[in-house]
């Protein structure tokens, strides 16, 4: 299925099932196949899964940068959209659950409004903690930019080297918005996980969302990696299972 959101075609797909509404929202450079392993946990469910672009089949770059509000009403966009198909379709949701990881969990944060549960997975949103290091570089990087110096695309990882001027200008305004104090109006029951060997969304960013966000709750995972939910399947669907258990979903 595909949705037009500022000229950039969204490629989504829909599970037409229960009455309970999973949504699944991925990491910044993946793909809606890379949370099927998880999504296919959930037999039952109305299970709805997103290519953010310009990843997966949803190819296009948007002509001018985006911000995190536009992953946001997008993913907004499509889910009222799935509401009405699967109204359609004689289903009334009565619950949703939104799963976010990494870059998803930023988009889930802001839509927790749409949400009953939150489930997030190695989730991004938080303000990293930088050595000493690492903040000279960021400073000499400002500093290269403001003069105009070529030597400015020296710094980053070789990811955000290949990125399109655009595409590098979106991934900055997605990283510069954080979003402590949206945790802290949270109402949606929050489930999130961790994997200990996390080096991208390290664990005290977990131990912090579940300081701020009020009804959340932390499960950490031994040996998981950022894909924990792919490197510890078993230990990731019990926990979510173990969350979501008693609910009405």
């Amino acid at each position: 299925m595909e949705h037009l959101y500022k000229n950039v075609r969204i490629n989504y797909e829909l599970e037409i099932s229960g009455e309970g509404l999973f949504v699944f929202l991925h990491g910044w450079g993946s793909n809606l196949n890379l949370m099927k392993p998880l999504s296919s946990q959930f037999k039952g469910k109305s299970i709805l899964l997103i290519d953010f672009p310009p990843f997966g089949k949803s190819d296009s770059e948007p002509s001018s940068p985006w911000s995190l509000d536009d992953y946001c009403n997008l993913t907004s966009e499509i889910i009222s959209i799935a509401k009405k198909i699967l109204k359609d379709n004689g289903i009334t949701i009565k619950r949703i659950v939104l799963f976010g990881h990494s870059f998803g969990g930023r988009v889930a944060i802001k839509l927790a409004d749409l949400a009953d549960f939150l489930i997030l997975i190695s989730s991004a949103g938080l303000k990293p903690r930088f050595s000493f290091k690492t903040k000279g570089k960021v400073l000499l990087y400002k500093f290269y930019k403001k003069i105009g110096s070529k030597k400015a695309g020296n710094f980053g990882s070789p990811d955000y080297k290949i990125l399109s001027p655009v595409m590098k200008q979106t991934f900055n305004n997605i990283i510069g918005e954080v979003l402590s104090k949206i945790c802290k109006h949270i109402e949606a029951k929050t489930l999130i996980v961790s994997g200990n060997l996390d080096t991208e969304t390290p664990l005290y960013m977990a131990k912090k969302l579940r300081k701020l966000i009020p009804n959340s709750t932390l499960v950490v995972i031994e040996g998981g990696d950022h894909f924990v939910y792919l490197k510890k399947p078993r230990e990731t669907n019990l926990a979510i299972l173990n969350f979501l258990l008693g609910e009405d979903v």
